[in-house]
C-alpha cells in the first residue's frame, strides 16, 4: 500500500514538474549524431534580460562552436555594414520616401541629435535603427546588452570558434530587397510609434514574448511593426525567409564539422512558418523546443 502510495505521489510530482516547466526561446535539433541548438536574440537588451536561462548556459558550454548572423565584434564587418547604410553622393532619403514620410523621418533623427547633413545620407533601415536605439538606450535598453554580442564574448572566453552565417551583401541586401511603397509603409509606422513613444513599448513586448519562449507571439508583435499584415507578410518573407533558406544549409553543413554547434540569432528567424526550424526539419532533422526545469 505504502509503495503504491509513494508512485502515485512520484507521478503527481512529475506532472507538476512538467506543468511548471517554463518554455524558453531555445531549440534543440538532431539528425544523427549531429546537435544544433538554435537561440533566439534581442538584439537590444537590458540587464533585465539576463542572467540567461540554465539550459542556454548548459547548451552553450557543451557545444564546440557558436554560429551568429555576423559576428558583432568584427570591427571590419561592422565598418563595411556602415558604409552601406549611407546613400552614395548626390543621392539622399528626399529620393526614395514620399515627401511628407521624409521630412518627418528627417526631423525624428535630428530630434535625437544626428546632424542632418548625415541624416540626410542614412538609408531608412539604418536611421529608423538609430532611432530606436537612441529611444531605446533612455528606457534602459543598448546594443551593449544584446544577448548575441553576450554570448560572443562568452564563446570567446570559452576558446570557441565564432562563425558567421551571412556576409555583410547578404544581409544589406536582405534589408533593401522590400519595395519603395512598403519601405514608406513601414517608415511611417515606425515614425507614428516613435512620434508617440512606442518603440520602448513594443520592445519590451518584444522581450516579454522572448522570455515566454513564445515563438508565435513574438512574430505577431513583429507583423505589427509594419501597416498591415499583408505588408508585414511581405516585408518578413524579404527580411526573414530567403535567409533562413540559406543560413539553414550553411548551419547543417557547419554542424557537421563542430558538434554541438550552438546557433545565436534574431529572435524573428526562430519564428512564423519558414523559421530556422521549419527549415532544418525539411532537412532532415528532428526538432524540440527545450524548457528550463523548475
Amino acid at each position: 500500500m505504502l509503495n503504491r502510495q509513494f508512485a502515485g505521489f512520484a507521478f503527481a510530482m512529475l506532472l507538476m514538474q512538467q506543468a511548471i516547466a517554463q518554455p524558453i526561446y531555445l531549440w534543440e535539433a538532431r539528425q544523427g549524431d549531429t546537435i544544433v541548438y538554435l537561440y533566439g536574440s534581442i538584439h537590444l537588451c537590458s540587464s533585465k534580460c539576463f542572467p540567461l536561462p540554465a539550459a542556454v548556459d548548459d547548451a552553450m558550454a557543451g557545444s564546440a562552436a557558436l554560429a551568429v548572423e555576423l559576428d558583432p565584434l568584427d570591427e571590419k564587418a561592422i565598418s563595411t555594414l556602415v558604409q552601406r547604410a549611407f546613400y552614395a553622393p548626390g543621392d539622399a532619403v528626399g529620393q526614395h520616401l514620399p515627401k511628407d514620410i521624409a521630412n518627418r523621418y528627417l526631423r525624428a533623427l535630428v530630434e535625437r541629435g544626428v546632424p542632418q547633413a548625415a541624416a540626410k545620407q542614412m538609408k531608412p533601415w539604418f536611421g529608423t535603427t538609430m532611432i530606436e536605439i537612441i529611444d531605446a538606450q533612455r528606457d534602459g535598453f543598448s546594443a551593449e546588452q544584446g544577448v548575441d554580442l553576450h554570448l560572443v564574448k562568452q564563446a570567446r572566453a570559452q576558446g570557441k570558434a565564432v562563425v558567421e552565417l551571412e556576409t555583410v551583401e547578404e544581409q544589406v541586401s536582405a534589408l533593401e530587397s522590400m519595395s519603395a511603397d512598403d519601405e514608406a509603409g513601414a517608415t511611417r509606422q515606425f515614425l507614428d510609434m516613435a512620434d508617440t513613444g512606442r518603440t520602448t513599448t513594443y520592445l519590451r513586448e518584444m522581450v516579454a514574448a522572448w522570455r515566454d519562449g513564445d515563438a508565435a507571439r513574438l512574430y505577431a508583435r513583429s507583423l505589427a511593426a509594419f501597416p498591415d499584415a499583408k505588408a508585414g507578410e511581405r516585408a518578413m518573407a524579404a527580411l526573414l525567409d530567403a535567409r533562413n533558406r540559406v543560413m539553414a544549409r550553411r548551419i547543417a553543413a557547419e554542424a557537421v564539422k563542430r558538434k554541438p554547434l550552438f546557433v545565436v540569432i534574431g529572435a524573428a528567424h526562430l519564428a512564423g512558418t519558414a523559421s530556422l526550424q521549419v527549415q532544418l526539419e525539411a532537412a532532415g532533422f528532428s526538432v524540440r523546443q527545450i524548457s528550463d526545469p523548475p
